[in-house]
C-alpha cells in the first residue's frame, strides 16, 4: 500500500537526502547528536545515533503518527475488547481446579464491574471510617461492561491449538482487508524464506571437522532426520533435501 499523504510524502523525501550523507557526516554536523538520539534507563541504553536519522526524523515521524491519528488507535488497540480462551477439560484433572479456573474465568468475562459510589457504600456498611472508604473506592472502582469476546475450547492438545492459530491467522487476514493494509506484506519474513538456496552449498556435502558451524549442523540434523528417514516425499522437505544434497527413500 503506497502512502501519498502529505507527511509521508515529507517523510520519504527526507529519506532520500539522509541517504546521501554518511554517519560521520551526522555526528559532525550535530555535536549533541548522541544526546538527542538516546535514552538510558535502569541500565539499558536505547541509542538510535548510530542509524540514518535526525532531529527532523523524529519531527517527521510524530507528524505522520499524528496525521495517521495513531494516538486514537493505540488508545482502541488497549481499551479492548479482551479475548478470554478457556479450555473446559484439563489434560491432567487435579479434583475441582479446572472447574474452579473455568468459573474464574466466566466471572472475568461477564464483569459488570463496580462504580466508586457503590464501593462507598459497601464499604461504608461493613464499617470502614468514611475517610478510608473514600480512598479505598477510588483504588477499587472498576467500571466493567467492556466488550469481551469468550472463545471455549473442549481442551489444549496441538489438534486446538492449531485451530486456534489458524482463527487468528484468518482473522488478521480478514482485518487487513477491511482496513486496507498488507497483512503479511513482511520484508523480513520474505528474505527468511530464503535460506535454502543461500545455505544449499553448505548443505551439499557432510562438513569436515574443523568447519563444522551452527548452519552446517543444522542441514547434517536436517538430512538425518527428515532426508533419510522420511516415509514419504514431503515437499518443502523435499525440495530442501535436494538443494541440501540429501536423499529420499
Amino acid at each position: 500500500m503506497t502512502d501519498s499523504s502529505p507527511a509521508a510524502t515529507a517523510l520519504a523525501a527526507h529519506r532520500r537526502s539522509l541517504a546521501k550523507r554518511s554517519l560521520a557526516s551526522l555526528f559532525t554536523a550535530d555535536p549533541r547528536r548522541f544526546a538527542l538520539l538516546s535514552l538510558a534507563w535502569n541500565q539499558w541504553l536505547a541509542d538510535f545515533s548510530k542509524q540514518h536519522v535526525t532531529a527532523d526524523t523524529i519531527a517527521l515521524l510524530l507528524a505522520h503518527a499524528r496525521e495517521r491519528n495513531l494516538a486514537e488507535w493505540i488508545a482502541a488497540l488497549l481499551s479492548g475488547p479482551v479475548e478470554f480462551i478457556i479450555p473446559v477439560r484439563a489434560a491432567h484433572p487435579l479434583g475441582d481446579q479446572q472447574a474452579l479456573l473455568v468459573a474464574s474465568a466466566l466471572a472475568q468475562a461477564l464483569m459488570t464491574g463496580q462504580s466508586p459510589d457503590a464501593l462507598r457504600a459497601d464499604l461504608l456498611a461493613k464499617g470502614l471510617a468514611p475517610a478510608a472508604a473514600n480512598a479505598q473506592a477510588a483504588h477499587r472502582a472498576c467500571p466493567g461492561n467492556r466488550p469481551s469476546t469468550t472463545l471455549l475450547m473442549p481442551e489444549i492438545n496441538p489438534r486446538r491449538l492449531g485451530e486456534l492459530l489458524a482463527l487468528y491467522e484468518h482473522r488478521v487476514f480478514v482485518e487487513g482487508v477491511m482496513f486496507g493494509v498488507d497483512s503479511f506484506d513482511q520484508w523480513g519474513s520474505d528474505w527468511g524464506r530464503m535460506p535454502p538456496i543461500r545455505s544449499s552449498p553448505h548443505c551439499a556435502t557432510a562438513p569436515r571437522p574443523m568447519q563444522r558451524t551452527p548452519r552446517r549442523a543444522l542441514c547434517s540434523s536436517t538430512r538425518a532426520r527428515f532426508c533419510r528417514g522420511a516415509s514419504r516425499p514431503i515437499a518443502p522437505v523435499s525440495r530442501a533435501c535436494r538443494l541440501g544434497g540429501g536423499s529420499l527413500r
